[in-house]
């Protein structure tokens, strides 16, 4: 493979990370599948099992053994010179790739995300399964927010019903997520109403909390999202 070179850096280009992909692992590996040290180990391994070493004295055996620590490179030369049918790759060109992989897979989570967080709280699309992979959950997961519980009858009922109201759906399909559990999602989302310009946080007073931050998204001049904090810090958010 050829690299481009910056002083006595090497540089693979992304369409060389790709053919890494696509021809030097020899597997059929979706662009964004993970590839690991690991599997690349595993395929030299299994590839070795073709080199004819018969030729080496014990000597030559123990020297080339001990290449691997030492110049890694040569290593994978002689074993390739030997009938090796391991990835034709570099220890450069596996860190380069290695590497570029974990950026371009991050972002494809950041971009998913986005997308997520747009579709949701821009769109208002309610998407139970993509709410669920965010962490939000039903009042139905959890057996004291059920009718007839304690808790439910004693404030939940008219919260949920005041929240419904607010949101325009049903108290039962109301979905909630807290900071307790999901401190690292919650500032992300945060983070995204507090920047994107189509959605605007404004504070309405509520029976249920007395201040309410209500998330009313521009393009469909709609609430999307209800904001409370408690003592401590503590906050719930429900779409």
């Amino acid at each position: 493979m050829r690299l481009q070179g910056a002083g006595n850096k090497m540089k693979i280009t992304k369409k060389q990370l790709r053919k890494l992909i696509r021809e030097a692992f020899k597997q059929n590996i979706p662009l964004f599948d993970p590839v690991t040290q690991g599997e690349i180990d595993a395929l030299r391994k299994a590839g070795r099992q073709h080199a004819d070493t018969s030729s080496l004295s014990t000597s030559q055996s123990a020297k080339l053994a001990g290449l691997a620590a030492s110049a890694p490179n040569t290593e994978r030369s002689i074993y390739q010179a030997l009938g090796s049918e391991e990835p034709l790759t570099t220890v450069e060109e596996e860190e380069e790739f290695l590497a570029g992989q974990d950026k371009m897979l991050q972002d494809m989570s950041d971009y998913n995300l986005n997308q997520a967080l747009e579709d949701i709280f821009v769109k208002g699309n309610r998407n139970e399964a993509v709410l669920r992979q965010l962490g939000f959950g039903k009042p139905s997961d959890y057996p004291h927010l059920q009718p007839g519980a304690e808790d439910y009858e004693d404030y939940y009922k008219e919260q949920f019903e005041e929240q419904g109201h607010l949101l325009e759906t049903m108290p039962q399909d109301l979905m909630f997520i807290d900071t307790d559990e999901h401190d690292e999602i919650w500032d992300k989302i945060t983070e995204f109403i507090k920047n994107d310009e189509r959605i605007v946080a404004k504070s309405i007073f509520t029976e249920y909390s007395g201040s309410t931050q209500a998330v009313v998204s521009k393009i469909i001049n709609k609430r999307v999202v209800l904001i409370d904090y408690h003592m401590g810090g503590y906050g719930v958010m429900t779409v």
